[in-house]
């Protein structure tokens, strides 16, 4: 689901297309992960191999995103105003009081459930930002945690390779580097935990 086809759909088509994204958040498992590995040279590189990458990211980022798309779409199609006009000219033009007080009394019932959902929509939106704004910032933090500790891994084994180095100084290197891989895989895991839930 896209950006553009979620801008191009009726109210309708955005109400299933909203019960869709909800189904998928609840389980985002069911799209698989990306497989990432952190490089000094370049960056974060796609892998196959489970056992050559650092974290797997999901889909549940994006899927909050077209959530949120999903629920301005609906807030801008759903103006209460419409129905206040209608009231207007029912008022207007319904000379028949019987029948007139029932449409307005419709009407008025129409509007009061737009209300309801305009503020059930915007809370939800709301919740659905502040989610958005977590994931994606905690998954910032992530990633420069991690490449944080490949480079100073790298540091470490460039100086261990290092002609100059004592034995001492060595075995230090040699438990620095153990201790990072373990507090990297640590991290690592974490991360994969926090994102497949």
């Amino acid at each position: 689901m896209t950006r553009k086809q979620i801008e191009g759909q009726s109210l309708d088509e955005l109400q299933v297309s909203l019960t869709s994204v909800n189904h998928a958040i609840e389980n985002p498992n069911g799209f698989g992960v990306v497989r990432v590995k952190m490089t000094a040279e370049a960056g974060m590189v796609v892998v196959r191999n489970e056992a050559e990458a650092h974290f797997e990211m999901g889909i549940l980022p994006i899927l909050l995103e077209r959530k949120a798309l999903i629920l301005e779409r609906i807030s801008a199609l759903r103006p209460t105003e419409q129905v206040q006009d209608i009231r207007e000219e029912v008022a207007k033009v319904v000379t028949d009081e019987n029948i007139r007080d029932h449409l307005l009394k419709i009407l008025d019932d129409r509007a009061a459930k737009e209300r309801d959902l305009s503020t059930r929509i915007e809370k939800e939106t709301e919740k659905n930002s502040a989610l958005l704004w977590e994931v994606t910032h905690l998954k910032e933090i992530s990633v420069g945690k991690i490449q944080h500790r490949l480079d100073n891994l790298e540091e470490s084994t460039r100086r261990l390779e290092s002609e100059k180095v004592s034995k001492f100084e060595a075995v230090t290197i040699t438990f620095t580097i153990l201790g990072a891989m373990g507090g990297l895989a640590a991290l690592v895991l974490g991360l994969i935990r926090w994102t497949t839930g």
